[in-house]
């Protein structure tokens, strides 16, 4: 079983109750977060510095400018488009009843054929 414990059933290297990281967290991590959060109030003021200076490229100030919204505000919200784009004259009348009745197509049309369970009745696919 390489480095896990003989015997235990589960595959872990640890007994229940027994913690991997006793020591927790490395304390250097913390100490990095420490001192950017120390340093947080002077880069502040060095993008609002970029983000006035006239001198400094157009690009360097939108990104100090969306740097400091980011911070202050959250970044936005990201818009996914859920809306599938189908050519109606494709789909089945069982697939255009669906769509009729507020329900979502999945990305494949359903399968045509005899076999269809879904196929209403009259379905000219189901004449075949």
């Amino acid at each position: 079983m390489g480095k896990f414990q003989k015997g235990n059933k589960f595959g872990r290297q640890f007994k229940p109750g027994q913690s991997g990281n006793p020591s927790g967290r490395p304390k250097g991590v913390e100490d990095v977060a420490a001192a950017a959060r120390e340093f947080t109030p002077e880069g502040l003021e060095i993008l609002k510095t970029i983000a006035r200076n006239k001198n400094v490229p157009a690009a360097a100030r939108a990104m100090a400018v969306n740097s400091l919204l980011d911070r202050a505000w959250g970044k936005a919200p990201q818009m996914i488009d859920l809306r599938r784009e189908a050519d109606l004259k494709e789909l089945s009348d069982v697939e255009l009843a669906i769509i009729a009745a507020g329900g979502l197509l999945d990305d494949e049309p359903a399968s045509k054929g005899g076999d269809d369970p879904a196929a209403a009745p009259g379905d000219p696919d189901k004449l075949n």
